[in-house]
C-alpha cells in the first residue's frame, strides 16, 4: 500500500504489549501466570466466559485476580516469571530506539498488566513516552497478591487512552499509528492514521489494518514511518 505523504505525518506510534512488543511461551501475560501457578483450566474458563459476553472486562479482571490470589501468587514469583519467560519481539528494541531518534512519540496502550511492562523496561533498558495499561496488581506486606485495579484501556478503551494522550500533546489522531495483533486492537486501528497488524491472530484483524506484517521482525514498521 502506498501512503504517499501520509508517512511523513506520523508523530506518535502506539503499540500493543502482549504478543506485539513482548513475547512469552504463551499468548498473554495472564496465561504465563496461570500456567505457572496451576490454574490454567479455570483461567481459560474465565476468559471464555468473558468473550462469550457473560460478564464485562472489569468483572473478568476482578475474577482473574481473585483466582490468582486463591492459588497463592506472590510478588517474587511474579517477578521471576517475567524476568525469565519474557523476551522482546525481534526488532522491538531497535524500533523503539529509532523512534526516539526520529522524535516520534511512543506509547504502550494495552490490556496487559502494568507491572509486566515495568519488568520489561528495567530488563531491556528501553522505555516509551506514555504507558496506558489496563491492569495493576497489588501485593501485601508479605508479598502475596492482595488485589488489583482496572482502568479500561482495552477495545474502545484503547481509543480513549490514545485521545487523552493526543489532547495533552496537541497531536491529531490522524497523526498517530498503532501496531497490534488482536481483535481488541480493531477500534484503535479504525481511529488512527495508519494501522499495522503484526502477525495478526484473526482474519478480522487483517481486514481492519492498513499494513500487514507476516514475519517476526516488528522493526519492519520503520519502513512506513
Amino acid at each position: 500500500m502506498d501512503f504517499g505523504d501520509s508517512m511523513q505525518k506520523i508523530k506518535l506510534l502506539g503499540l500493543d504489549f502482549d504478543g506485539t512488543v513482548a513475547h512469552y511461551p504463551y499468548p498473554s501475560a495472564w496465561e504465563v501466570i496461570a500456567q505457572e501457578i496451576g490454574c490454567i483450566d479455570e483461567d481459560n474458563a474465565l476468559r471464555r466466559s468473558y468473550y462469550n459476553g457473560e460478564f464485562d472486562v472489569r468483572t473478568w479482571s476482578f475474577k482473574s485476580v481473585e483466582l490468582y490470589k486463591k492459588y497463592g501468587l506472590t510478588r517474587s514469583l511474579f517477578r521471576q516469571l517475567f524476568a525469565t519467560k519474557m523476551k522482546p519481539a525481534v526488532g522491538a528494541l531497535e524500533l523503539l530506539t529509532e523512534l526516539h531518534r526520529k522524535k516520534i512519540k511512543t506509547a504502550i496502550i494495552s490490556g496487559s498488566i502494568k507491572e509486566v511492562y515495568e519488568i520489561f523496561e528495567k530488563k531491556f533498558g528501553v522505555s516509551v513516552d506514555f504507558v496506558r495499561i489496563a491492569h495493576q496488581f497489588d501485593f501485601d506486606d508479605n508479598g502475596f497478591l492482595s488485589g488489583g485495579y482496572f482502568t479500561n484501556q482495552d477495545f474502545e478503551g484503547k481509543v480513549g487512552a490514545l485521545k487523552e494522550i493526543c489532547n495533552t500533546e496537541g497531536i491529531d489522531v490522524e497523526e498517530c499509528a498503532f501496531v497490534g495483533n488482536g481483535t481488541n486492537d480493531i477500534p484503535i486501528f479504525n481511529t488512527v492514521g495508519m494501522s499495522f497488524a503484526f502477525n495478526p491472530e484473526k482474519q478480522e484483524v487483517v481486514e481492519n489494518a492498513d499494513v500487514i506484517i507476516h514475519n517476526d521482525d516488528i522493526s519492519e514498521v520503520l519502513k512506513y514511518l
